[in-house]
């Protein structure tokens, strides 16, 4: 024998490849797997992954160097089979085979990925403008075709889209885990995910408007400071304050104020809009309105 092999490691395990598999079988698969293992492959890996590595690939070169070789294979598969014939006809119990690394898997999913891409399946979600504001989690079930072992079959399929805080309507994602196929790779899932119809506010890109105007009483405009407070997205609750816009300006009592605040609508650029207007006293107002403007940060009236 030419390589001085361990007979309690089962090789063909190691390289994923059948004990009746040829030579150039073996030669074939030792190379594919080198691409992912060799050191010279995992450089731009943490240090602990790459000692993994090169500990998967002295195995490989072993397994290699042991079936390879003719003569040193056959040596190899003579000590295997010595050692199964001592425990069925003397009853000795055999030592568990080592398995440092076995291939299997690895070569499969080689060999899936080789396959050219699969169809992108799109599916259309809303969710709550919470979601947006907040973060938020969407969880989605689909029944996917499985092809396992020849068999197809259909299962059910949940997918989780981790929605980030902040952002943009009609928000975009892909993930695999779509229908299998025996041609190509997996489909890939991709989710646009939209803002739901809200009962206080529009969604207008990153601004959010509150639909109805909030009402003041109607003599607020006699008072030098001017304080309210408003729901916006759920658990929500801003609340303005500040030196009264209307107080002592002519023609106030008619006046509609425009407020916008930046920091409390979708991501650290989004605007939140309305309206406040003094509620109308019984004997009505007159129609023409004096408009104030307000620009507000960290909900405080400037």
């Amino acid at each position: 024998k030419a390589f001085n092999y361990e007979k309690m490691v089962n090789y063909y395990k190691v390289l994923g490849v059948d004990e009746y598999a040829s030579v150039e079988e073996v030669k074939k698969a030792y190379k594919k797997l080198s691409l992912l293992y060799h050191p010279d492959k995992t450089a731009n890996l943490p240090k602990e992954e790459q000692e993994e590595h090169a500990a998967i690939f002295i195995e490989l070169k072993n397994a290699y160097l042991t079936l390879g070789d003719q003569a040193t294979r056959r040596q190899y598969d003579r000590d295997r089979d010595h050692l199964t014939a001592g425990e069925t006809v003397n009853g000795f119990k055999k030592k568990a085979e080592k398995v440092p690394f076995d291939a299997t898997a690895v070569l499969k999913k080689l060999q899936e990925n080789q396959k050219p891409p699969g169809k992108v399946t799109v599916v259309e979600l809303a969710c709550k403008v919470e979601k947006f504001f907040y973060g938020g989690t969407k969880r989605y079930m689909r029944n996917r075709r499985v092809i396992r072992q020849q068999f197809e079959f259909y299962e059910d399929k949940h997918f989780r889209i981790d929605l980030p805080k902040g952002a943009q309507d009609k928000w975009e994602c892909s993930m695999k885990g779509g229908d299998m196929n025996r041609d190509t790779q997996p489909d890939t899932m991709k989710f646009i995910v939209s803002s739901k119809e809200h009962p206080v506010l529009d969604r207008h890109g990153f601004d959010l408007h509150i639909k109805k105007p909030i009402l003041l009483k109607p003599d607020a405009h006699l008072q030098p400071f001017l304080n309210f407070d408003l729901h916006t997205v759920g658990g929500r609750l801003v609340l303005l304050w500040g030196r009264n816009p209307f107080y002592s300006q002519v023609g106030s009592a008619n006046a509609e104020l425009n407020v916008t605040i930046q920091g409390e609508a979708i991501g650290p650029s989004g605007l939140l809009h309305f309206n406040a207007k003094l509620e109308a006293p019984k004997g009505g107002i007159d129609s023409n309105l004096v408009v104030v403007s307000v620009v507000t940060t960290y909900t405080k009236i400037h």
